[in-house]
């Protein structure tokens, strides 16, 4: 069976080139593991060496013409789940008896921020993810405080993972070539992560409004949210925060404290999360 063509709307750029395959493999911390999770399989090019590892194999693929093919290719040695990642939750996709997966997957470009919400979402599950994103995606996400980069994603990804850029992948190892080079990014659950929070919805609320205006600080991004100007001056203050300072130019100490002293009146923003 011929593999199917890709798809422009569905963002299809299928990974050929094998050295990149093993590289993603070599980086997958097996040893442990009794489930791999691969999102977005496409042809097969990553999931063979997957199967070949011997590990129990669960692809999440939403194209009919990719599941068809994926199936007269691996046969019983892979399971296929047909539908969106979106639409699957990660417990029903594993064993029954528990245990952390790994993941793995080269990601659509068109999707890689709602799939990372995903992964973010169901973290409790994965003891380590390995993904291919757009290198403008992976450096958002790798991004640390006080540099040019950092913002909501950075910030979400860091509740659960440590983020690590691993390597470049040139755009001559997919078909068709996209316009744009791609990153493999490995997240790994963090033992203490650099900042906690109770209410993890209300301070993706609070971290979008302070990126909302990237070129304006967080005093006139607060007030754009919904803030009042006494009580983000108050907060401010008890904060020990400089409200002329951009959001990316906060440091982790500077971002637990303000939203500390913004929680009396999260309440007030309009900018959702």
């Amino acid at each position: 069976m011929r593999p199917p063509p890709p798809v422009k709307s569905r963002g299809q750029h299928f990974l050929k080139d094998e050295r990149v395959v093993h590289k993603i493999v070599d980086l997958l911390n097996l040893a442990d593991a009794e489930t791999i999770v691969e999102v977005g399989p496409g042809r097969g090019a990553l999931t063979g060496a997957l199967v070949d590892t011997g590990k129990a194999v669960v692809a999440v693929e939403p194209d009919s013409r990719m599941i068809q093919f994926l199936t007269k290719r691996f046969g019983t040695r892979l399971t296929l789940v047909h539908d969106s990642v979106l639409n699957v939750k990660a417990a029903d996709i594993l064993p029954a008896r528990g245990g952390r997966a790994v993941l793995a997957g080269n990601l659509p470009y068109n999707l890689s921020g709602p799939i990372l919400g995903w992964i973010f979402a169901s973290a409790a599950h994965w003891r380590q993810a390995v993904v291919m994103l757009q290198l403008e995606v992976a450096r958002r996400l790798v991004a640390s405080p006080a540099t040019r980069d950092f913002g909501p994603l950075a910030v979400a990804c860091a509740l659960d993972f440590s983020a690590t850029k691993r390597f470049l992948v040139r755009p001559g190892a997919f078909f068709p070539v996209p316009e744009v080079t791609s990153a493999v990014v490995e997240l790994v659950p963090h033992s203490e992560p650099p900042i906690r929070v109770d209410d993890r919805e209300d301070f993706m609320r609070f971290v979008h409004a302070l990126f909302a205006h990237r070129r304006k600080n967080l005093r006139n991004n607060l007030l754009a949210a919904g803030g009042e100007a006494q009580w983000c001056e108050r907060a401010m203050a008890t904060a020990g925060v400089d409200g002329r300072l951009r959001g990316e130019q906060l440091r982790w100490q500077n971002l637990a404290s303000l939203y500390r002293a913004v929680c009396p009146f999260s309440g007030n923003f309009t900018h959702g999360s």
